[in-house]
């Protein structure tokens, strides 16, 4: 019995360190990047995508000193410099936070756009000057890397992938390109994928606190997180929206208290949220989403209201019909946790992909989603080798190296053609789910 249990023990370490292989090599890619940055190994003008610039943490900063120091009526570029076609972040500050920002030693390039309460998140990095909140917040940023793959690495063993293949998608996710941007540009892309897993995961075993968490991070950061709502009244987390309605409320009130009424959100709603979400800037220059797309082939420098509209209609009808097909789905038990994932992977592919700004690290958001669909899809190769296409170029910038090899254009949308294959495949694996296409009982053994 005792060498029986030795060989078990020795074998589970090998399986165990099967599956920990690509966050290895991951962990030696990171240190080669701290590496570089620290010692300034390559020159600034090559190999910038390995390059700390740390653009986006400025505005995070920002909306925390404005917390912190009580400039909530100034909190937000000024709407008068507003243009069309332009980044509000362009726009400049008004004088009393250029100044407070300026003592900080703070730079004021990326302006702040986000929603007041976003502020309460990034208040405490007001407690530093500029420079000590930037190491701060890489010290944060470095950490939710590790908790991030690491659940990833969880998830992967949790829906049944093989060794294999949960250390090849670790090691490609743990050393891609959107990740490292994320990083890199100071953005809070991987908090995104922590909240993703955190809710996924809390929805699919009914805990509360998990799940709630993950809304809470991704409310505050990025808001097409509202495309997971639906997942909460779907499957029956009653708790959950009770207690998350209630601490959105509290989250909500708090700018009204601090600043002594509504003028932030005012100002927000009216000026700040229609320019930033309804402009398209940066046209086919790295902007993977449907309307930057459609722009760039019609040369429109702005999207005719009635397209908008067209697109927006057709947002909303894909999200509907996504979770109409995961809820019939999930009437078989063995089709609960695809369904569940699938239905989130589509809700938050079809919010980027139809966004006006779709940057290429925001591949990182549909990360989580993709090991049950690599369960799915793992069954029948076709399929498989479809979902493995949609995600290589959606993570791979293979159409931006074909872009400069080539000079045509065209292939810069690489990666909004890989989001697009992504979203096709997995509302036809829902669909197959819930029976829509009536195959009987082809559907239903191992198949499902």
């Amino acid at each position: 019995m005792k060498r029986n249990d030795s060989n078990s023990a020795t074998l589970s370490s090998k399986n165990s360190l099967a599956k920990c292989w690509g966050l290895f090599l991951a962990a030696a890619f990171w240190i080669c990047i701290l590496l570089i940055n620290v010692f300034h190994l390559f020159p600034d003008i090559q190999f910038r995508g390995v390059r700390y610039s740390g653009g986006d943490f400025e505005q995070y900063y920002a909306t925390g000193v404005a917390a912190a120091e009580g400039l909530w009526d100034v909190a937000y570029p000024d709407s008068a410099y507003f243009e069309r076609g332009k980044r509000p972040a362009t726009a400049p500050y008004r004088p009393k936070m250029q100044a407070e920002l300026k003592r900080r030693g703070a730079d004021t390039t990326t302006k702040n756009i986000y929603p007041p309460p976003t502020a309460i998140l990034f208040a405490p990095l007001a407690l530093w000057d500029f420079e000590k909140a930037e190491m701060f917040f890489l010290a944060i940023m470095g950490l939710s890397v590790v908790v991030f793959l690491v659940l990833l690495s969880r998830e992967c063993a949790e829906v049944g992938l093989p060794n294999w293949l949960s250390g090849i998608f670790i090691a490609v996710v743990g050393t891609g390109l959107p990740l490292v941007e994320s990083v890199l540009i100071g953005n809070v892309t991987v908090l995104i994928g922590i909240a993703c897993l955190l809710a996924l995961r809390g929805i699919r075993k009914g805990k509360t606190p998990q799940t709630i968490i993950g809304f809470a991070i991704a409310g505050l950061t990025k808001g097409f997180s509202v495309s997971w709502v639906p997942a909460l009244f779907i499957w029956k987390r009653w708790r959950v929206i009770v207690w998350g309605a209630s601490i959105a409320a509290v989250l909500v009130a708090i700018p009204v208290a601090l600043s002594g009424g509504c003028e932030v959100y005012r100002e927000y709603f009216t000026d700040v949220l229609p320019i930033s979400r309804g402009n398209l800037y940066r046209i086919g220059d790295g902007n993977c989403g449907l309307p930057s797309f459609v722009a760039w082939v019609f040369k429109w420098p702005q999207l005719p209201s009635s397209v908008s509209r067209c697109f927006t209609a057709i947002q909303l009808g894909l999200v509907c019909s996504a979770y109409c097909a995961a809820w019939k789905a999930s009437k078989c038990r063995e089709n609960i946790v695809a369904a569940q994932s699938l239905a989130i992977f589509v809700a938050t592919t079809v919010f980027q992909t139809f966004s006006t700004v779709c940057w290429p690290h925001y591949a990182v958001n549909v990360i989580p989603c993709l090991p049950a669909a690599a369960s799915v899809a793992l069954k029948r190769p076709r399929s498989f080798a479809l979902l493995g296409l949609g995600f290589i170029l959606a993570w791979v910038p293979i159409g931006n190296a074909a872009k400069h090899v080539t000079g045509i254009y065209f292939f810069g949308f690489g990666r909004f053609a890989g989001y697009v294959i992504l979203l096709i495949w997995a509302m036809g694996e829902l669909l197959r789910l819930a029976n829509f296409f009536h195959r009987g009982n082809e559907t239903k053994g191992g198949e499902r």
